[in-house]
């Protein structure tokens, strides 16, 4: 009788299926783009733990509780994953840190920056007035407080009619 209910306990423990997490691929605000030119792509690919070594050094010496992960090498330049959302500051931590490492050509590491998404930001209302006055406020009025951000610092206004 034990025998036949420790074997139905196997049959039913392996007809559980795992659960398999998904993810998608996506840009990520984790990941600070740097485009750079083909030596400098063999002189990071051939020493990439020493680069990485190299960036957080810099991050610790700004105050910055942020670290790169690791470097992946791709057609739009060096991809820069860390560990937190990269800020503006960090951005230019990282630049320097790339730059100032041996053998780098400086003249061909372009600025940072952050993965182009393909998302909209839809807005269908301003109700709110502009400070010491009484007209509502207008899109170029929301334009300029968004591009104040690094996050909307590049983004364009479409109006709809």
């Amino acid at each position: 009788m034990k025998i036949i209910e420790v074997s139905n306990i196997l049959n039913k423990l392996s007809i559980v299926k795992p659960k398999t997490k998904i993810t998608t691929k996506r840009p990520s605000r984790k990941q600070v783009i740097i485009p750079i030119n083909l030596n400098n792509f063999n002189i990071i690919g051939s020493n990439v733990s020493f680069h990485i070594n190299n960036i957080n050094r810099h991050l610790k010496d700004a105050n910055s509780n942020n670290s790169a992960d690791f470097i992946c090498i791709d057609k739009v330049g060096i991809i820069i994953t860390t560990k937190f959302t990269t800020s503006e500051q960090n951005m230019k931590t990282i630049e320097k840190a790339i730059k100032n490492s041996k053998k780098i050509d400086k003249n061909s590491v372009k600025s940072p920056h952050l993965p182009q998404s393909k998302s909209y930001l839809k807005i269908l209302e301003l109700l709110y007035f502009a400070k010491n006055m009484n007209e509502p406020i207008i899109s170029q009025i929301a334009e300029k407080v968004l591009k104040k951000s690094y996050i909307f610092k590049d983004i364009k206004f479409s109006l709809k009619q």
